[in-house]
């Protein structure tokens, strides 16, 4: 453990018995706030649209396909097909007429008629073929647009919106819905056009041959749509029915598998096993609703139809298998829509962190001065302040501990500096600038974070330290030498090159620490936050890593939360907090006083 002065000695003393009973050299500076309830941000309600489908989704979907011409050309494909399927069949009962008349004699006009007809058939399935490949290659770009539209809002959106939305209820947008764009919709689209041409088809060649049959066919339609609309107005809430219950079922179940270990030993199976059964029981309730109206609306129009045959002539029978199918394809299509429009909501409404005013600054910050004016912070808009009017000015490389009980606001407190946090109220500069003026990106990219839990993804060691590719190895071995790493590595097959598995697991809490204070020092940034960066390291290790720490941000200004008193024996000066509150913001010494 890194050996302070006795003065810093007898102030680790003196505060230790302000703060806490215990005085062991593992004791923590934030005890819990006792009478006092820490409220975490809510879980917002999943928005559900209700009432059918606007028909502007149709639009903005055809426009993800690519607009205008796109859309026009699968309709022409659509109708050249019926039209050569109908010539089709003219032609051939053509043929016929002038075999039975004896119009045809020779073979060369058969041969003919055999060519014209092999033709027509070739014609249409061409036609075909070439609207089903375009319909799934513009439906298929409508749904990539959708997907990588809908994730770089979700990645540009503010961490308030994660804290207050089940991970179960992302999943299940990007996962379900998506899964819906993907197949089910661009089936449900190709069915409805093939359907719609094929009636609106086989209608005109009877109304030409037949003209006295549409007046049967119109209130059959009529009947067909007016019951489609009845259907539709369940059919469409149902679907979305089935879309929110799939969030809370996910979100439990990962959940439960990432906290297996604390219910098991807990002894709580039993209350997560009858919470999952309620969740899929409920999910499935609205599936079996949703196939039970499937059947109500089948029987009718078969109903309808078996009614209305007596009265039509035989070749109308096409019409009343394609008319039903048209009205049940056409009911898929709305409810395929739901994933649409539960997409687009993703796209067009969610909570943006980039500022509308900002401005580009080159060499930014060059200093590394902090000022906050009467900043205080909430989760939301309709929640308690967890932050109340601060105001500090922090110098150039000066190194600040903060301190304070757990729940009173230090990690808000940082989070106001990186714009991770929620509705922020006055003003923070660095290098006095506002950061509501820096993109979210760039100012994130001029701070090093080093928080006591670190993450790793999978991929190679070296990714992990260095993700953007900006240095050379010798710079990386020269930051794992500083954090005593390097000998670890060059231990590990393929060294740099070593593949890290899913979360970091194959690494241990400690080293994950190290390699996130690695990441940090390639990172060379003006300001520094510490969340008790060594909190898992061996003493040995950590005295080593501290001196190096010290040595290399020796000219950075750190902010450092201390769970430790060793890491904070070198503070220029400490913040206190308390309640949301500033409480001192003063050297040592002076800190003391105040406590006292």
């Amino acid at each position: 453990m890194a050996q302070g002065s006795p003065k810093d000695e007898n102030f680790h003393k003196e505060y230790l018995q302000h703060m806490s009973e215990d005085s062991n050299k593992h004791i923590q500076l934030d005890p819990p706030l006792k009478n006092k309830k820490i409220k975490a941000p809510q879980k917002s309600k999943e928005d559900r649209a209700k009432g059918h489908i606007d028909y502007k989704l149709y639009l903005q979907y055809l426009s993800y396909m690519g607009g205008i011409i796109p859309t026009v050309v699968i309709l022409a494909l659509f109708t050249l097909s019926q039209t050569v399927q109908s010539l089709n069949s003219w032609f051939l009962a053509f043929w016929s007429k002038q075999t039975n008349s004896g119009a045809i004699n020779s073979t060369t006009e058969q041969s003919l008629f055999i060519g014209i007809y092999i033709a027509l058939g070739i014609g249409c399935a061409v036609c075909i073929f070439l609207s089903e490949v375009l319909m799934s290659v513009f439906g298929l770009k409508a749904a990539k647009k959708l997907h990588d539209t809908a994730f770089s809002k979700l990645m540009a959106a503010p961490i308030v919106f994660f804290d207050t939305t089940p991970v179960g209820r992302i999943m299940n947008r990007f996962s379900s819905d998506i899964e819906i764009i993907d197949n089910s919709l661009i089936t449900s689209f190709k069915s409805l056009l093939g359907c719609l041409f094929s009636v609106l088809g086989t209608l005109l060649v009877i109304s030409i041959i037949v003209p006295w049959f549409m007046i049967p066919i119109i209130p059959g339609i009529i009947i067909y749509w007016r019951t489609q609309i009845y259907y539709q107005k369940t059919g469409c809430e149902i679907k979305r029915l089935i879309s929110t219950s799939k969030s809370p079922l996910l979100s439990h179940f990962m959940e439960t598998i990432k906290g297996c270990s604390v219910i098991r030993s807990q002894r709580k199976q039993n209350i997560y096993t009858k919470e999952n059964e309620r969740l899929v029981d409920q999910l499935n309730l609205a599936i079996f609703t949703q196939i039970v109206a499937q059947r109500w609306i089948a029987l009718r129009l078969k109903f309808f139809w078996a009614t209305m045959t007596g009265l039509c002539l035989s070749y109308a029978l096409s019409v009343t298998n394609n008319a039903e199918w048209l009205v049940r394809y056409s009911t898929d299509l709305e409810n395929d829509m739901n994933a649409i429009e539960r997409i687009l909501h993703y796209c067009q409404e969610l909570p943006h962190e980039e500022s509308n005013n900002e401005i580009s600054i080159t060499d930014w910050p060059s200093n590394g001065t902090i000022m906050l004016k009467n900043v205080s912070l909430k989760y939301s808009t309709d929640s308690e302040f967890v932050l109340n009017n601060i105001n500090v000015e922090i110098h150039q490389g000066e190194k600040i501990g903060i301190i304070g009980r757990t729940g009173s606001g230090k990690s808000s407190l940082l989070s106001i500096l990186t714009r991770s946090a929620g509705y922020v109220q006055g003003v923070v500069q660095i290098d006095d600038v506002d950061i509501e003026n820096i993109s979210v990106k760039m100012l994130r990219s001029k701070i090093a974070v080093i928080p006591q839990e670190s993450s790793m993804f999978s991929g190679s060691l070296r990714f992990n330290i260095d993700p953007l590719n900006q240095f050379e190895d010798e710079k990386i071995w020269h930051a794992l030498e500083k954090v005593n790493m390097k000998d670890r590595v060059l231990q590990m097959d393929n060294e740099l090159q070593f593949p890290v598995s899913e979360n970091g697991e194959n690494f241990s809490m400690g080293e994950r620490q190290l390699l996130c204070i690695c990441r940090a020092l390639l990172k060379n940034s003006k300001i520094v936050i510490m969340d008790e960066a060594t909190s898992h390291i061996d003493e040995e290790t950590d005295f080593t890593v501290q001196e190096s720490l010290k040595k290399e941000f020796s000219d950075k200004t750190v902010l450092n939360i201390a769970h430790r008193l060793n890491t904070i024996t070198d503070s220029d000066r400490i913040m206190l907090i308390e309640n949301g509150s500033l409480i001192a913001f003063d050297i040592p010494e002076n800190v003391f006083q105040i406590l006292k």
